[in-house]
């Protein structure tokens, strides 16, 4: 009887330790899982934290007195506090763990460029020197305006409905096309009677009507020094449009060439007047 009752004791034991092992496997799974979900939702969280702050930046720079729009009105930045603006609204987001891994690179490219930007004009004052300072300001700036392009148009919560700030977004994003539609642009040429006419193509692929296209190019000799300027100039574009884009040379010392600068501005809308 004895050996019965504790044959039935050792048994219970072991019920209840292979209960306590589930339990234990239980509760990991649930603990894993928990922290899985918190994750993600961090995660997303970034994400959006993120792209308003990045609003948020370009509002507080576009609040200034001189803003990015300098360089349609007076052909030159002369104040760079714009930039610090954005920066100081997305610096802790730097380096951090994005849910959507196309948000990350855009994150990573346009905190990036904020930095070069701010780095730029440390290192030369636009006020005092502005050919040396946008030598080293200019590549930076155009990646910064791409990646604010990006990320408008993919769709990742970047609004910019502001009225407020109808025009500097206007500036911002027919920059952000011009500059994303010439990259990778190659201009092929032909050889006529001392001429060299260079051509390439673009389609408006904006939505927009464009009101001007203004691209400036410098041609370079074999060392890189520029040797000749030219610019492409079109008005009244339409949106689908096809547009043609020509310069020419007539030195024999060209042998590249170099878009210095290009700038582009939408027509206003005739109901919105945007």
């Amino acid at each position: 009887m004895r050996t019965d009752r504790y044959r039935k004791q050792e048994i219970e034991a072991r019920k209840r330790r292979r209960r306590n092992a589930l339990l234990v496997v239980i509760l990991l799974l649930i603990a894993a899982v928990t922290a899985e979900v918190w994750t993600l939702l961090t995660m997303t969280s970034i994400d959006q934290r993120f792209t308003r702050n990045v609003e948020r930046g370009l509002y507080a720079g576009w609040s200034l007195d001189a803003d990015e729009t300098q360089l349609q009105t007076d052909g030159r930045i002369t104040d760079t506090s714009f930039i610090d603006a954005e920066y100081d609204a997305v610096s802790e987001y730097m380096n951090r763990k994005y849910k959507d891994d196309e948000l990350a690179d855009l994150a990573k490219e346009y905190t990036s460029a904020l930095k070069s930007c701010r780095s730029a004009a440390r290192q030369f004052d636009p006020a005092s020197d502005f050919n040396k300072f946008w030598a080293a300001f200019s590549e930076p700036y155009g990646r910064r305006v791409r990646a604010l392009y990006k990320l408008y148009r993919g769709e990742y919560g970047l609004d910019l409905s502001s009225d407020a700030y109808s025009e500097e977004t206007e500036y911002l994003l027919s920059q952000g096309w011009l500059l994303e539609t010439l990259s990778g642009l190659t201009f092929h040429n032909t050889d006529r009677d001392g001429i060299n006419t260079f051509f390439a193509s673009i389609r408006n692929d904006s939505g927009r009507d464009i009101d001007y296209l203004n691209i400036d190019v410098e041609l370079l000799d074999k060392a890189g020094k520029s040797v000749e300027t030219s610019s492409i100039y079109l008005t009244d574009i339409p949106a689908g449009g096809v547009i043609p884009l020509r310069f020419i040379s007539t030195s024999d010392k060209v042998v590249s060439y170099r878009i210095s600068s290009e700038t582009a501005s939408f027509k206003k809308s005739a109901e919105t007047g945007q």
